[in-house]
C-alpha cells in the first residue's frame, strides 16, 4: 500500500473497490475486493492526514 491508500480500499491490497476486480497480492494471491477492518480504515485515515498512528 502506498502513502495515500483510500480508507475504504481493499483489506488485502488497498485498491479502491471501484478499481478492484481480481488482483494478485503477495501473501494473499488472487483475490476479489475485501472489506477493510475498522482498524485498517482508522489507520489509513490517520496516515493520509499525517496524524500520529496509534
Amino acid at each position: 500500500m502506498d502513502d495515500l491508500t483510500p480508507p475504504l480500499g481493499c483489506g488485502h491490497c488497498g485498491v479502491s473497490q471501484r478499481e478492484h476486480c481480481q488482483l494478485w497480492h503477495p501473501g494473499v494471491g488472487w483475490h476479489g475486493w475485501a472489506e477493510p477492518t475498522r482498524e485498517q480504515i482508522n489507520h489509513r485515515m490517520r496516515r493520509n492526514r499525517g496524524l500520529p498512528l496509534r
